[in-house]
Order: structure tokens, then C-alpha cells, then sequence
């Protein structure tokens, strides 16, 4: 398949006005499910305090801890973007969409308990 052509028959502005309303239906009802999820998670992260042992294993290792953690950060969102983006199926469409809600609460909750001190620097560095 060439890259610059769509993958559908006609562009959705071409659809029946029933078949557009269908198609934002259940965009606004996934979008909805993802907002959802990602509360569950984060509360499960804040509730549960594997959010706190997840920072401490990262935070101790000073400003390379938080190098993984972008990198790992990095890779997940490919893996969850080519999943989401893959023809083979809806359920894997699903599974990359939750590896992207679950990613993005990890390092949302890293990001708000961080600060200078967690990183190691001396006080006449800190931000």
C-alpha cells in the first residue's frame, strides 16, 4: 500500500449523514473510555503507593534514573502508536490505546512528585 493514499473508499465528509453521526458516536464514546481508564489508573497509582515505589526506584538514580524512564517512555508510545495504528484487528487497535492511557499515567504521576532535590543536584543547581 503506498503511504500517501487513504486506506478508506471515500473521505467521511462523502459519508451519509447516519453514518457520520455513527462514526463520532463511538469516537466521543472510546475518547470517554480512554479519559476513564487513565482516572482508574491514576487513582490505582495514588491509592495502591506503587506510584511512590515506582519513584523512588527512579529517583534514586539521580537525573540518568529519569533518562530511562523518557527512554522507556519513548518506546512504549511507539509500541502503543504502531499497535493502535495496525489494520490486523480492533482488539489490537484496543491494546495500543491502553498501553498509551497506562504510559502516560506512569510518567504524569513521576512527572508531578518530581523536583529538583529528587535528582541529586547540589542546591546552587536546582531550578
Amino acid at each position: 500500500m503506498n503511504e500517501f493514499t487513504a486506506p478508506f473508499e471515500s473521505p467521511a465528509s462523502e459519508a451519509l449523514p447516519e453514518q457520520r453521526a455513527q462514526f463520532i458516536r463511538k469516537t466521543y464514546m472510546l475518547l470517554a473510555a480512554a479519559i476513564l481508564a487513565f482516572i482508574v489508573v491514576e487513582s490505582f497509582l495514588f491509592v495502591s503507593g506503587a506510584a511512590e515505589m515506582i519513584a523512588s526506584v527512579v529517583f534514586r538514580g539521580g537525573m540518568i534514573g529519569w533518562l530511562l524512564v523518557l527512554g522507556l517512555f519513548m518506546f512504549v508510545s511507539w509500541i502503543a502508536r504502531t499497535w493502535a495504528t495496525s489494520e490486523t484487528g480492533i482488539t489490537q487497535q484496543l491494546l495500543g490505546l491502553g498501553l498509551a492511557v497506562i504510559a502516560e499515567a506512569v510518567i504524569l504521576k513521576l512527572g508531578s512528585r518530581s523536583n529538583c532535590s529528587d535528582w541529586g543536584l547540589p542546591s546552587s543547581q536546582k531550578l
